[in-house]
């Protein structure tokens, strides 16, 4: 038979489902993961879709297995009203016509074939960047039939693979950045369910990323080794390595995706500035206590001069003055010379300037005999290593 001579009954009506409860399969093969777009929240798939259902109105002859119709033809029959809730764009492949098929098989079942482009929206939470994974799912459903009139089921088998799509279905994807896992989802839903998973290759985030600020801040502990009193050489070090890790993490904030908290990276990269920035504030102590204990150290050397120059200042004479203007002063003439003598008032005043005189000539006969002493000592030390 040919596909253009086939005639649908004359009491069909497209607009009723084949039967109460009908049950519409959902076939999936991903051949590509185009892109994943972190700003947008979206994953561009290139997808062999497949939807087939029991359409026992339709019959065929004996002896033929299937028939292709014309694409045209699925607007004379009975389609589900299939719905990709996180669907943002689809267009369907072509190369000489459109990747599209109608096939009727002798049992009634009606398969859909269709090569597409499909752009899926993901919600995505990057706060553990980038060691988060994102979960994404793809619901097929319908907006018009509840459940009770359509379900929709995976196959286990993608049914394409009948038609000469000779293969292994994949699972899993690799690209340079994620690695990309598809999962049909058998449990309760009112839909059916791909789940998507995107967990990130960690490989250029540890060489880019990690393993250089943690080489900076070992670098930073190594000034600890640098003597205090080099300023610039432990100024340069710690200085460089603080801009370097600034600069690295204004770099990871711009290229990476947006998130409403601080990010993983984010907090790593703070954290490793902070240990810098901890030893450059000790440096600051250190050079602080340098020149504290060096000022202390001139003030102690200030006191211990002034003491000592107290010790050997002679003490004041404490003069009555009131006694010394009510004394007469007496004297005779010695040569044309006028030679003053000190009245029996002046006698206490005399005696108090004997003493102080008699003190300080003691502590300097004791201190002359100690230096004798010691010399003399030196000496017989001297003449006894000689023999």
């Amino acid at each position: 038979m040919d596909q253009h001579s086939y005639q649908i009954p004359t009491n069909y009506n497209r607009n009723i489902p084949p039967g109460k409860n009908t049950t519409v399969y959902i076939g999936v093969n991903v051949n590509r993961v185009s892109g994943v777009d972190e700003n947008k929240e979206e994953i561009t798939l290139d997808v062999f879709l497949q939807v087939s259902w029991a359409e026992n109105r339709l019959h065929m002859p004996s002896g033929m297995p299937f028939i292709d119709l014309p694409w045209e033809f699925r607007q004379l029959i009975w389609t589900p009203d299939l719905y990709i809730w996180q669907l943002q764009t689809m267009r369907i492949m072509s190369v000489l016509q459109e990747m599209a098929s109608l096939r009727l098989y002798s049992n009634g079942t009606v398969s859909v074939s269709i090569g597409a482009t499909i752009t899926i929206k993901c919600e995505m939470d990057f706060v553990l960047y980038p060691l988060d994974v994102q979960n994404c799912a793809i619901d097929f459903g319908s907006y018009k039939y509840t459940s009770e009139d359509v379900r929709f089921e995976w196959r286990e088998v993608a049914p394409w693979l009948g038609l000469g799509l000779l293969g292994v279905q994949r699972r899993e994807f690799r690209l340079p950045k994620y690695v990309v896992t598809f999962a049909t989802d058998k449990s309760e839903h009112s839909a059916a369910r791909l789940q998507i998973k995107l967990s990130r290759e960690l490989r250029s985030y540890l060489l880019e990323s990690y393993l250089p600020s943690s080489l900076f801040v070992i670098i930073s502990w190594g000034s600890f080794c640098v003597i205090p009193e080099i300023v610039p050489g432990r100024m340069v070090l710690l200085v460089t390595t603080l801009l370097s890790l600034v600069t690295m993490f204004d770099t990871v904030s711009t290229n990476s995706p947006d998130a409403l908290e601080l990010k993983c990276i984010e907090v790593w990269l703070i954290s490793c500035t902070m240990f810098v920035f901890i030893a450059l504030l000790e440096y600051f102590v250190v050079l602080f206590g340098i020149r504290y204990d060096k000022s202390w150290s001139r003030r102690r050397q200030d006191l211990r001069r002034a003491a000592s120059a107290a010790q050997l200042a002679p003490p004041p004479l404490h003069v009555n003055h009131s006694q010394r203007l009510g004394t007469p002063v007496t004297g005779t003439p010695q040569g044309g010379v006028f030679s003053p003598t000190l009245s029996v008032e002046d006698e206490g005043l005399k005696q108090q300037f004997e003493h102080q005189t008699i003190q300080r000539l003691s502590q300097s006969g004791k201190r002359n005999w100690r230096q004798n002493k010691v010399g003399c000592e030196t000496r017989s030390q001297t003449v006894s290593k000689v023999k």
